[in-house]
């Protein structure tokens, strides 16, 4: 071996010490992170809609002639199943993400915060034009998903410090649970629609 090899691999060793003992932990804590965890887990549950979106895309354009003759007939129908998974993979994505971090809190219901979270998140970034009655959609798609993440957490965390803080309203024992829980969600609810109607209509997102 020789000296030069042996200093390369002296500060290769060097190196990956560093990387072990500075740099891995702090990394390894932040990616466990339970937001950050949650953001994980709620983007792999997505991942079989968009391969089998990803179909169409490439059956559609198939760099063969023959074959793109063979599929016109049935490119539209074929676009609308790629438009249904990649343009609205965020609107799947806040029902994920809100369910996977609102089972991490005992006191929250994950079906109650998934359609909160995706009410929430239509109010704040959905344009809406009252003259033909057609909403925008682009911020469905990619493009929102850095909206859907703040706003998910937003709407996750907000209502476990209202169930915690017992900022809801509390039924009867004699109601039926499912009536008290509807009627303990009204007030979070209120709080949350009404701050996201404040980006809603500065069209921050």
């Amino acid at each position: 071996m020789s000296q030069k090899t042996g200093k390369f691999e002296a500060r290769m060793d060097r190196f990956a010490e560093v990387i072990e003992k500075h740099i891995a932990p702090p990394l390894i804590k932040f990616g466990n992170q339970r937001h950050f965890a949650a953001i994980r887990a709620a983007l792999i549950r997505t991942i079989p809609l968009i391969i089998v979106g990803s179909i169409p895309l490439i059956v559609t354009n198939f760099p063969v002639k023959k074959v793109q003759e063979l599929i016109a007939p049935y490119a539209n129908a074929l676009n609308v199943l790629f438009a249904m998974s990649f343009g609205f993979t965020t609107l799947y994505l806040v029902i994920s993400l809100a369910r996977e971090l609102s089972a991490l809190y005992d006191n929250l219901d994950p079906t109650t915060v998934s359609i909160v979270s995706l009410a929430s998140f239509l109010i704040a970034v959905t344009p809406i034009d009252l003259e033909t009655n057609t909403i925008e959609v682009t911020g469905f798609s990619a493009k929102g998903m850095f909206a859907a993440f703040l706003i998910t957490i937003f709407v996750v965390e907000f209502m476990n410090f209202a169930y915690k803080h017992n900022i809801v309203i509390r039924m009867p024992k004699a109601v039926p649970k499912n009536i008290s829980d509807s009627f303990a969600v009204l007030v979070p609810i209120v709080f949350i629609i009404s701050f996201l109607l404040v980006p809603s209509y500065y069209n921050w997102f």
